[in-house]
């Protein structure tokens, strides 16, 4: 059968895209063996299917293995853009199948007996180096090839190495591009060629060909990483405004010393609060909330910020991060949007196991009490059939007792300690053509107080606030009758349907999504303020669904279009707990017996309809601008209020233009320039308006207290890239007519005043490697905001604990000895006294420094990872404690002190 040209060129440009060089291509006697069918209809996976192999395939010992190895070719990225309303790609941004075959593919030849392999050379070529594995025996190799970040791992399944000088072969630095090739026997009958490349990942192929194993670089073209924070796959490059991209290996290291995303965030990312050990602290970012996804799911509430306990990092690929107020995926982005990408199924079989425990310093020694925790995660991915592939991932994780650098237990409301925490995580993806895939994700997280046994000294709050630290004091194991004990709950289902050319040559995607997410906060004695000892409970779900659809208009032209739903239903009831039977017992009693409204059940409705055009004027300039429409629907029932104020319900509609306009000026292929002006906005949270308020208050009458914020935003940066350093600076001014700020009304308790805020900063970032062995670089943050309480011209500070301190994080990171990395961190926060100069705050915020650890050293088929919190020790409070204490002391809680963690991670 003769074959078609198109086909041809249609075959070979998708093996090559793929990394694969198809060495008998031209060979047409598996096609003839098809009979009857057409040419057109023979796809590469019916050749694997029907054992269709090229004779070239089989490797004998008179042929050396001969493994080729380059960087793919970095195409354009067509029509994908930072857009502020615009479409989301599902290709990353939903945890779907994607099979990546640039970085991970599997050629396995026929099954033979074991063969020596006795000699390993390496021989430059023009495009990188070739790898000979010289056999004993005339035999079939059997070979599989896999990617984890920029390392390049091919295994021989059924080899011996037999060299003559004996162990492993090692060479560094062999090619431009490449840092080491190493060849060393891993089990009875397996061998691994493990390929370090510099700067980009190479692809594999398996070729019976005399010259050995390739590999192939080229330096200057950079591992391009995409973006779909921003609704579409996307390269940074091409994003006019700050990102932050989190990879898995960055969340692993932070994981060898805390789960806590929000320490993990603080120390990774410009811009984002400092770290603090409540269970309901989410953050801000650049002074305002962040908009919180998991793969394009919003996982917000309009009216509970609630726990940021909704995944483990052990289910996370990367965290992607969009600096600065957006409307990307709708409403509440007005400090930025922070996605969690979920990890992807794999297209050959990957098992992941980790094992670990974690001890705090416990009356300044380790070892003793209950300071230990321990983890456990395990993974496996792979392919059910060539269209169908699979995710599975379970962690486990007790954290132990935390103690403050005076070797103290640390008292919290709603405390991240003595927790035991589950996650599960399923990814399904289906590829019914090469064009139509559906891909469904669930996830599972729970979180819930291991022990509880410990209450507030209230003995603290009698010194003069601001002079104590919050202490707990041990009562025993705690008796909730009719309640529950502090939990975390999250639950999430995502459903996506894609197709690359639907119409008009346009991608297509349909998005369907539901998380749920009750939560119990602990009892809690709030008689200083509420007059109860209560216990909060929280309940919130969401769902919603997404179309949206992506044309290219003309040559360097796309319109990004489409239409989004969500559905928010947030409540806070207070279960009311028997204050006397709680004395009389010493704490351990915590009974129900009454219930009260703290935020009634409302649901609010967010209809978008969005477009977004983006134009490549030639190699070096893009230009991006776009609007977003959103209508909204609040539906608030009758209440009585946690003071026993009746308030009548009332529904109301608001609508929300906002715009984007950015663009992006490459000055050369390594230093560009970006300019943005975007607007981000968000619902007046209604449970700060609900919970606390007057008398006379109306749904109806009081509209004005529930317009939209609107927050504009204006953007200047640089950014550098090359080989060994890169660099970012930008600069950002925001302002809203509707800001939101809290003031105490007189007796403790903070009531929502909408008033104009402004907010404004410097951000850096520097990355540099000297050498191969070395690297080095830091975060700076400045930011600065105001408020206008009385809307009459006179500016005050923001507090503190949403106008970050100076921040500035540092790190080294070496491997002088094969096999074994360390990282030496630390994060400064600075002073900051102008919201308490302003009497905006009541104490100041005190600069203070903490130093961590990671180590990891290769031990057998695995590594072990050491990390050390607070290497120094240091006694300090983080911001908001110091800013919350100088009201009572019980809100004044020091820092965790030393902390030591270990584990073993292994892959197979």
């Amino acid at each position: 059968m003769k074959l078609d040209e198109n086909y041809l060129s249609f075959f070979l440009a998708t093996l090559l895209s793929m990394g694969v060089t198809p060495v008998a291509l031209a060979e047409s006697t598996c096609l003839a063996e098809e009979g009857e069918r057409q040419a057109e209809e023979l796809t590469s996976e019916d050749k694997i299917a029907n054992n269709c192999q090229s004779p070239s395939q089989q490797l004998t010992a008179t042929q050396p293995l001969t493994i080729s190895l380059y960087e793919p070719e970095v195409s354009e990225v067509s029509s994908i853009q930072e857009v502020e309303e615009p479409f989301t790609e599902a290709k990353y941004l939903s945890p779907e199948f994607s099979p990546p075959p640039p970085q991970t593919f599997q050629v396995t030849q026929a099954e033979s007996a074991v063969v020596q392999i006795i000699g390993v050379s390496l021989n430059p070529t023009p495009g990188g180096v070739d790898i000979v594995l010289e056999t004993a025996t005339q035999a079939t190799l059997q070979t599989s090839t896999s990617v984890d970040g920029n390392t390049l791992t091919t295994e021989v399944s059924n080899a011996v190495l037999a060299l003559p000088s004996g162990g492993s072969f090692q060479a560094e630095n062999p090619a431009t591009g490449i840092i080491s090739v190493r060849v060393q026997q891993i089990g009875e009958n397996r061998v691994q060629v493990i390929i370090v490349g510099e700067d980009a990942i190479p692809t594999v192929t398996v070729n019976p060909r005399d010259t050995g194993l390739v590999l192939s670089v080229t330096p200057e073209e950079i591992i391009q990483i995409t973006v779909t924070a921003t609704r579409t796959e996307e390269n940074p490059d091409d994003i006019s405004r700050s990102i932050t991209i989190i990879e898995r290996e960055q969340i692993e290291q932070q994981s060898n010393m805390s789960i806590n995303l929000r320490e993990i965030l603080a120390r990774e990312v410009p811009g984002f609060s400092p770290p603090d050990l409540q269970r309901n602290q989410n953050g801000t970012l650049r002074g305002r909330p962040p908009s919180y996804l998991i793969d394009g799911v919003p996982i917000d509430s309009n009216g509970i910020r609630g726990s940021f306990l909704n995944i483990s990092p052990d289910a996370i690929e990367r965290i992607e991060v969009i600096r600065g107020p957006n409307a990307v995926y709708g409403s509440e982005a007005t400090g930025g949007t922070i996605n969690f990408v979920t990890r992807r199924p794999s297209e050959v079989p990957v098992t992941n196991i980790r094992v670990g425990a974690d001890f705090s310093g416990a009356d300044n020694s380790f070892f003793e009490g209950d300071s230990d925790g321990n983890v456990l995660e395990y993974s496996l991915s792979g392919a059910i059939s060539p269209k169908v592939g699979f995710r599975v991932n379970f962690s486990r994780e007790r954290t132990e007792t935390y103690y403050d650098g005076e070797g103290d237990p640390i008292f919290n409301f709603r405390p991240l300690d003595k927790s035991e925490a589950f996650n599960a995580l399923a990814s399904l993806g289906i590829y019914f053509t090469e064009k139509q895939r559906l891909n469904f994700t669930f996830n599972y997280y729970y979180n819930e107080r291991a022990e509880n046994n410990l209450i507030l000294d209230q003995s603290v709050n009698e010194l003069p606030a601001g002079t104590s630290k919050a202490r707990a004091i041990e009562v025993g194991n705690q008796d909730f009758i009719d309640t529950n004990p502090a939990f975390n709950r999250n639950t999430l289902a995502n459903l996506v349907y894609s197709h690359d050319d639907l119409f008009f040559n346009s991608q297509v995607q349909l998005q369907a999504y539901y998380t749920s997410k009750p939560e119990s906060q602990g009892v809690q004695d709030g008689r200083v303020l509420l007059q109860e000892v209560y216990v909060s409970q929280i309940d919130v779900e969401n769902w919603g669904g997404r179309l949206q659809v992506n044309t290219p208009l003309f040559t360097g032209a796309s319109l990004f279009w489409g239409a989004d739903y969500k559905n928010d239903r947030p409540s806070n009831t207070y279960d009311i707990i028997d204050a006397e039977e709680f004395d009389e017992s010493g704490g351990r009693t915590i009974r129900k017996i009454d219930e009260r409204t703290f935020i009634p059940e409302y649901t609010v409705g967010e209809l978008g309809i969005f477009s977004q055009l983006k134009w490549e004027l030639g190699q070096d300039w893009v230009i991006n601008a776009g609007a977003r429409y959103s209508s909204f629907d609040v539906s608030i029932p009758q209440y009585t209020s946690f003071e026993g104020i009746d308030v009548e319900g009332g529904d109301l509609n608001f609508s929300n233009v906002v715009f984007n306009l950015g663009t992006v000026y490459k000055i050369t292929d390594q230093f560009n320039i970006f300019v943005n002006f975007s607007q981000g906005f968000s619902l007046q949270r209604f449970s700060e308006l609900l919970t606390f308020p007057e008398e006379g208050f109306s749904i109806s009458e009081d509209v004005d207290d529930l317009q939209p914020q609107k927050v504009s935003n204006y953007e200047l940066g640089v950014r550098g890239t090359w080989s060994s350093f890169e660099f970012t600076v930008s600069g950002f001014y925001n302002d809203s007519k509707f800001g939101v700020v809290s003031i105490d009304r007189g007796d403790g308790l903070f009531l929502p005043v909408r008033a104009p805020r402004r907010i404004y900063g410097v951000e850096a970032t520097v990355d540099w490697q000297p050498f191969n062995k070395l690297s080095l670089g830091g975060t700076v943050s400045w930011q600065e905001g105001d408020v206008d309480v009385e809307d009459d011209g006179n500016y005050l500070a923001i507090t503190s604990t949403e106008i970050s301190p100076l921040k500035v994080t540092a790190y080294v990171e070496s491997e002088f000895i094969k096999g074994w990395f360390n990282r030496l961190q630390l994060i400064v926060v600075g002073d900051r006294e102008r919201a308490f100069d302003d009497d905006i705050d009541s104490s100041p915020v005190e600069s203070y420094t903490v130093v961590d650890l990671i180590s990891s050293i290769q031990i057998g088929p695995g590594t072990f990872n050491i990390g050390i919190e607070n290497i120094f020790d240091n006694f300090y409070f983080p911001v908001e404690s110091q800013v919350l204490g100088g009201t009572s002391n019980d809100n004044r809680r020091p820092g965790r002190g030393r902390t030591l963690s270990f584990n073993y991670r292994v892959s197979f």
